[in-house]
């Protein structure tokens, strides 16, 4: 499967669970469909291999898979034996994505990196600290994950998700950048229809840091504080980001 994709790897996912909670914890099909809010005739079809069978069979030979969506079967049984609760979409996707981050190559090195080869050229020098950066980022977002994962208050929750998010954004720019380097380098311009879209843009960045978080600061939680702080943090980011493009288009 190489790489993989999220597309592949969340309903082998699913699959999987559906199978371990049928065998495993005696569910039924019905239960089992309403532990993870799926159909009883989805159910059916993962546990015949119709769905997803290729790529589930090669995440149950890899043990470090296989512990993975097992802690998550059990997190699902005992959530749904508790009080008949449904599992939450985003808890199988935080599990897809931290499957697709071990899938991400093989480890780089990163005293190797940082070592300068001898004859080696700008490109291959950039090429090869911007793949070492990628597989950095990938194991962040599944650290990351693995924390909103069992963190019980939904805030800390979403600390951990929006980091793991930025690091998986961070790594799509990486990869694009590997993309372009590999390609040969060439003047960036922006196109001329999307110049007044992105003028439009940026005045509605601004137009919203003009509601002001201030006042949450001065909450006690340590937790609500950094949330309010990484948003400003974003927004003053998304501000320089836009008005950067605004100069692009101008040239």
């Amino acid at each position: 499967m190489g790489k993989g994709s999220i597309e592949k790897i969340l309903p082998a996912v699913r699959a999987l669970i559906a199978e371990k909670l049928v065998k495993d914890f005696d569910f039924s099909k019905v239960e089992a469909a309403k532990a993870l809010n799926l159909t009883p005739s989805a159910i059916t079809q993962y546990l015949k291999g119709i769905r997803a069978s290729k790529v589930a069979q090669l995440l149950r030979e890899g043990e470090g898979y296989r512990l993975i969506i097992e802690n998550l079967t059990k997190k699902v049984a005992e959530d749904y034996s508790r009080d008949g609760s449904s599992t939450k979409i985003t808890a199988i996707l935080d599990v897809a994505y931290q499957i697709l981050a071990l899938m991400s190559g093989e480890k780089i090195e990163v005293q190797e990196v940082k070592k300068r080869g001898e004859g080696e050229d700008k490109k291959e020098r950039w090429l090869k600290l911007l793949r070492a950066r990628l597989q950095a980022e990938h194991l962040a977002a599944q650290r990351n994950m693995s924390m909103a994962l069992w963190a019980k208050n939904d805030l800390v929750k979403s600390l951990f998700r929006q980091i793991a998010s930025d690091s998986l954004r961070h790594a799509d720019i990486v990869s694009s950048l590997i993309s372009h380097i590999e390609k040969g380098e060439r003047e960036i311009r922006l196109e001329a229809p999307n110049k007044r879209e992105v003028e439009q843009i940026l005045k509605e960045e601004e137009e919203a840091t003009e509601v002001p978080l201030d006042e949450l600061k001065d909450s006690r939680d340590e937790v609500i504080k950094l949330l309010i702080e990484s948003i400003e943090s974003d927004e003053e980011k998304h501000l320089k980001l836009l008005r950067g493009l605004v100069s692009l288009g101008k040239r």
